[in-house]
């Protein structure tokens, strides 16, 4: 960026297909910390006190899919405060990571070995390419992909009714 070569060809640069994220405030703020919605998002530092937070509408639960905030994140003690506070905490991941070992649930992730693969992150800068990849192993026993693991829910809670 210093050099302003950010965005040509042949160099770093951010695929179009993330454009919403840049223009995506909406001024909603956290009633907690603060901070701006981006993308829907908040910064992630901020986790341990939106949910330990004595306010009335503080995060009650919180779903870690691929992450391992209880080690990577800043306060790890806060961190690890607030995933044991959390009324429910539910991870999805191929390790069993520091953060699964607070968690309420584990659901285990096939890899990407395991399933089918794909990128949006190319070399073909400024075209979108899907690039899709088979599986290379059978998943181990017990594990998923992660569409199973969000539908099944889905299915069972629509059968219910």
């Amino acid at each position: 960026m210093l050099t302003g070569h950010f965005g040509r060809r042949g160099t770093n640069n951010l695929h179009s297909w993330l454009q919403p994220l840049w223009g995506a405030t909406t001024g909603q703020r956290s009633e907690i910390t603060g901070f701006e919605y981006i993308g829907g998002l908040l910064p992630a530092n901020t986790l341990a006190e939106e949910v330990l937070a004595d306010h009335p509408n503080h995060v009650r639960a919180v779903w870690v899919e691929s992450s391992n905030p209880a080690n990577t994140f800043a306060g790890t003690r806060d961190v690890e405060r607030a995933l044991e506070a959390a009324e429910l905490s539910v991870v999805v991941d191929v390790a069993y990571t520091e953060t699964a070992a607070l968690a309420d649930y584990v659901l285990p992730a096939a890899s990407q070995h395991e399933k089918w693969e794909f990128t949006l992150f190319t070399f073909e800068w400024p075209t979108n390419y899907f690039q899709l990849r088979p599986p290379l192993l059978d998943p181990l026993p017990g594990t998923l992909v992660e569409a199973e693991i969000y539908t099944r829910p889905a299915a069972t809670a629509r059968r219910r009714r």
